[in-house]
């Protein structure tokens, strides 16, 4: 019996000291667990593991493995023990010192004195996922930059067809709000001093918090550029600027005695990290763009920056194409309409009274002893009683009329839905105005005086432009007739 013992034993030293002589020259960790612990570990092991074999020796073989991998890696050592073929595993260990490490695995079953056991090798591929991920954080950068980039030359090419500035405002929010960023634009005040939001992705439901929590409406908001802010910096250095902590730009937008708030507002408006452009309109700051949202970083500034100019240039054509506009409707001197629009105006009103039967009245007035003006101050100061004029009329005027310069000393004023007395009414207003009226220049003050004729239609009639002009100019030939300096209705 001792004998079979004997002739049994020798085999199984073999097979350890076998095993004991590959697993010590092994470039690999190998090791043996058995019923959940260690009971072998080769050189390679203990120098990953940072472990004496000693101290390996009886310990849980799970309790190097990070909890989130545990399960993972104990079902594959119950399969290993029923005989299933292993595939390579990939986990988190942690070595002796606390240092986190990535390690593949493959078990396998085997007998160890004489019981059930797996042997498992273990590869440090820590470096090899570094680089994987750093590989894929490139490769999901590139993806994500491609996919700006088509976005905003989508973006650049919808605000070039824009036809107003109110149209490219909302044309670059929708599409920066594609992109699942926020973004607010904001236009410097005549002073330069101050900007105003002109426009933001923000909605009102998500700003009342903040507008309860700070007291202020925030459309529409004046915000200081304090020397050394990042906005004051945007705006006079011009560089994109990447807006971080965006809990300090948020800090120095705001009145002193609520900066405190500026982390609450953060939280409130879920905003993230920012970039800030200045945008530049005829080689002049005209205000600031800002795109706040997570993950924006240092790479997505130059990003930033193109598509500001991008805003900026369609700004500039469309603020362009206005001023031509406005120079083919407008007096070059006084800035109301000129003689052409007002007949255009005088009769799209004729059609709107028409097809809603309502009145339409026409107040045309003439400046008294003009010529005189000219003759005795000189062109300069007549220049200057046009504009005088022409500024009591606009003030006088209500949102829906139209003041027009009718030629020389001559202006005109379109009433819709207004009756002939209430024509007469504001016609008397403007009188006294002018009147009252005293302008001082080069030490020389003068007054002078305006004469006035009201005519209106009837509803429904047909026919109305020419009648109409004709009727005013009557009533304001009577006014002048009468001894100037009066209101006459034509009736």
């Amino acid at each position: 019996m001792v004998q079979a013992f004997i002739q049994d034993l020798t085999p199984r030293k073999e097979a350890e000291e076998l095993f004991r002589t590959f697993s010590q020259s092994a470039p690999i960790g190998v090791y043996i667990i058995q019923n959940g612990r260690f009971r072998s570990a080769n050189p390679q092991f203990v120098l990953a593991t940072g472990y004496t074999e000693e101290e390996l020796i009886g310990m849980e073989s799970l309790s190097l493995v990070l909890p989130q991998y545990r399960e993972m890696v104990k079902e594959e050592t119950i399969k290993a023990l029923k005989g299933k073929r292993s595939t390579p595993v990939e986990y988190q260990v942690m070595s002796k010192s606390g240092k986190t490490m990535w390690a593949m695995e493959t078990v396998a079953s085997i007998s160890y004195r004489g019981e059930r056991a797996v042997i498992g090798s273990f590869v440090d591929i820590t470096e090899r996922k570094r680089m994987e991920d750093a590989l894929q954080s490139s490769l999901d950068k590139l993806a994500r930059n491609a996919r700006q980039l088509l976005a905003l030359s989508e973006a650049s090419h919808a605000i070039q067809r824009a036809g107003s500035l109110k149209e490219i405002y909302r044309t670059v929010l929708q599409h920066i709000s594609k992109l699942n960023y926020q973004a607010s634009l904001y236009t410097l005040t005549e002073d330069s001093r101050h900007l105003v939001i002109a426009a933001s992705t923000i909605r009102p439901s998500i700003l009342k918090p903040v507008e309860k929590l700070t007291g202020m409406t925030f459309k529409g908001s004046r915000f200081p550029l304090t020397p050394g802010t990042f906005y004051e910096q945007i705006i006079t250095g011009g560089e994109t600027t990447l807006l971080s902590p965006y809990a300090k730009a948020v800090e120095e937008a705001l009145p002193a005695p609520l900066r405190p708030l500026a982390g609450a507002i953060v939280q409130l408006l879920d905003l993230k990290e920012g970039i800030g452009a200045r945008l530049n309109v005829g080689g002049k700051p005209y205000g600031m763009l800002t795109i706040t949202g997570a993950g924006l970083t240092e790479d997505d500034r130059q990003a930033g920056s193109t598509f500001a100019n991008h805003v900026s240039i369609a700004i500039e054509k469309t603020l362009l194409l206005q001023r031509v506009q406005e120079m083919a409707i407008t007096d070059g001197l006084t800035g109301l309409y000129n003689h052409r629009h007002f007949h255009e105006l005088l009769d799209m009103e004729a059609k709107r009274a028409r097809r809603y039967k309502h009145c339409l009245s026409l107040v045309m007035s003439d400046i008294d002893h003009f010529k005189s003006v000219n003759d005795t101050f000189g062109h300069l100061m007549g220049d200057t009683v046009l504009k005088s004029v022409a500024k009591i009329l606009t003030k006088a005027a209500r949102e829906t009329d139209h003041v027009a310069r009718y030629g020389g000393e001559e202006f005109a004023i379109i009433l819709p839905e207004t009756s002939n007395s209430e024509a007469a009414v504001i016609a008397e207003r403007i009188r006294r105005a002018v009147e009252d009226k005293e302008i001082v220049a080069n030490s020389t003050s003068i007054r002078f005086t305006i004469s006035m004729g009201a005519a209106s239609t009837q509803v429904g009639q047909e026919g109305v432009v020419q009648d109409l002009v004709q009727k005013a100019d009557k009533a304001l030939y009577q006014a002048k007739h009468m001894g100037r300096n009066r209101v006459c209705s034509y009736s």
